[in-house]
């Protein structure tokens, strides 16, 4: 709660600021997705809406050289019913921060996971920051982030807490996990391009891990993209095997996102 309230005070704080200019108007972007993956087998729809508010210069120009705030929420399902409340903060376009609160309730048993040994239904809510860097060059583009999440206690857990998209166990209380992102990728043309993608997860507490590296090809055609994908999954509850992934992406309106 007290998280929703520092995001509602702050975009009020900025649209004062952007009234009294006289010269920055908000824009609104929304999206919807379907992502599934082999390793372990998993989908979910996600369904998304924010509002960029410009706090400098005007990206109208073409330039990355802008600054904005995005209050954002997001939806995901059915098997794990989630729902997200976030601010971005991007002093520039290409190098900002995103705050959030995940609120998770799981009804159904974790793939992949020894649900005897560990909780795997039940809440999994928790907060969480992430620098991000990124950046575009021709058909070039690039973005590395940092996540930093910190899990709400179930100090009344005899055992450890399931986290299925990680695959990991985590501690009942005080559990924190990191996890770093990388995507690099190069359009071919307007509609073909690909990349890889690198990522890797570690846990406080318990010291669990998990990383996956995969090749991903995308195909782009007015408001859809189409991805699939082929690589590596690993984690301490999960052995390494071959990951397939795919996705299919609506973007409404992109607003301010890159």
């Amino acid at each position: 709660m007290n998280f929703i309230i520092f995001v509602f005070a702050l975009l009020v704080a900025v649209t004062s600021d952007c009234h009294a200019s006289g010269t920055r108007t908000g824009m609104l972007d929304y999206f919807a997705a379907f992502n599934g993956r082999t390793t372990p087998i998993a989908g979910q729809f996600d369904g998304t809406v924010g509002y960029a508010l410009p706090l400098w210069s005007d990206s109208a120009q073409g330039t990355p050289w802008f600054g904005y705030v995005r209050p954002w929420i997001s939806l995901r399902g059915p098997a794990q019913p989630t729902g997200l409340i976030n601010l971005d903060i991007f002093p520039v376009s290409f190098f900002g921060l995103t705050i959030g609160r995940m609120y998770i309730q799981r009804w159904v048993d974790q793939p992949g996971m020894d649900c005897v040994q560990a909780k795997c239904k039940g809440s999994l809510n928790q907060t969480f920051i992430r620098p991000r860097l990124q950046g575009k060059f021709g058909g070039l583009y690039g973005a590395l982030s940092y996540e930093k999440t910190l899990y709400d206690d179930h100090s009344g857990s005899l055992g450890p807490i399931a986290q299925g998209n990680n695959v990991v166990f985590l501690a009942p209380k005080n559990e924190q996990g990191a996890e770093w992102f990388l995507v690099a990728g190069y359009d071919h043309t307007e509609h073909w391009g690909g990349g890889i993608t690198l990522q890797q997860f570690k846990s406080r507490r318990l010291a669990q891990e998990q990383e996956s590296q995969m090749f991903y090809v995308r195909y782009k055609k007015d408001q859809w993209t189409y991805a699939v994908a082929a690589g590596r999954f690993q984690s301490t509850q999960f052995h390494a095997a071959p990951e397939f992934s795919a996705s299919i992406t609506w973007m409404g309106d992109r607003g301010l996102l890159p």
